[in-house]
Formats: C-alpha cells, sequence, structure tokens
C-alpha cells in the first residue's frame, strides 16, 4: 500500500487543488475532479496505492471521506479524493 500523504506536500497538486476547493466551493463539482487526476497518477507512478496494479487514465478517483455519510461537505474538497483501481474502489 502507497503512502498517499506525501502528494499534499506537492506545492502544484496543492495549488490545484485549492483554486479546485474555490472555484466549486457551494458548486457541483461531480466529475470535475479529472482537473487534478494526473497529479495522482504521476505520485502513484501509475499504479494502484491499496493493491498496487498499474492504473491508468481510467482510474477511479472517488472520496476518501463518503460525501453522503456524514461528510457531505467535504463533497467538493480535493483533500477528500483519492485516485484508485475500479477493483479497490467498489471493494474498500
Amino acid at each position: 500500500m502507497k503512502d498517499m500523504r506525501g502528494i499534499y506536500y506537492d506545492s502544484d497538486f496543492v495549488t490545484q487543488g485549492e483554486s479546485f476547493d474555490k472555484k466549486y466551493l457551494d458548486k457541483d463539482c461531480s466529475g470535475k475532479w479529472s482537473e487534478f487526476k494526473e497529479f495522482f497518477l504521476r505520485f502513484t507512478d501509475y499504479k494502484c496505492p491499496i493493491c498496487e496494479r498499474p492504473i491508468d487514465n481510467y482510474a477511479d478517483i472517488d472520496h476518501y471521506r463518503p460525501k453522503n455519510a456524514g461528510y457531505p461537505f467535504l463533497k467538493c474538497r480535493y483533500r477528500n479524493y483519492m485516485i484508485m483501481c475500479a477493483d479497490c474502489n467498489r471493494g474498500y
């Protein structure tokens, strides 16, 4: 399993993420995570951080803390997104 905490120290990722947060504050951000998907892919060396199998641009990005189960206020916050393969996304 890859430790993803380091991505939050990447200045380009943080800049893009903060811009994302401001842009979608109180707006629908559904599907907009693609704006910083490439950062996740590069950081993980194009591997799922959970199972470490290769992933590509079709990898899933989903909410770390569920947007509908107690965390609706994190729905459009870049720090609440995580990239992973489809199998791990549906399994965890």
